[in-house]
């Protein structure tokens, strides 16, 4: 059986793109996902896929976004993914 393991990245407000900052999760899908299939290059569907496996969001993945943006806003954020 493969044990998967979790990657743990922090993401401060300056690893950020400043324009983030202002916009909402639907103005975040058109920024970053204008044809579809994209996502935000640092916090990814992966991140949020763990997220979601740990019951820590019920968010959609642009909602989650756009979270995840605020909260980076404020202080020292750590993603984590499965791989």
């Amino acid at each position: 059986m493969r044990t998967q393991r979790s990657q743990s990245t922090v993401v401060t407000a300056g690893h950020l793109d400043a324009g983030d900052f202002g916009l909402n999760a639907s103005e975040l899908d058109d920024k970053y996902n204008p044809s579809g299939g994209g996502e935000h290059p640092i916090f990814t569907r992966a991140h949020w896929r763990h997220d979601v496996a740990d019951e820590l969001t019920v968010c959609g993945y642009w909602e989650w976004v756009s979270n995840c943006v605020k909260d980076a806003a404020y202080g020292d954020l750590v993603l984590n993914k499965l791989h």
